[in-house]
């Protein structure tokens, strides 16, 4: 059972799957900002 949250990044997901870590960054897809933006909520 792997108790995971998307801020706890690359590391535990890749070593509960038995995978490589990746190079990359984490990915963060849709800021604050970017998230009100398409929602519209920016006035």
């Amino acid at each position: 059972l792997l108790e995971w949250q998307p801020g706890d990044g690359w590391a535990p997901l890749c070593e509960a799957l038995g995978v490589a870590v990746p190079d990359d960054p984490f990915p963060h897809v849709n800021s604050t900002a970017e998230f009100r933006a398409m929602a519209g909520l920016d006035t």
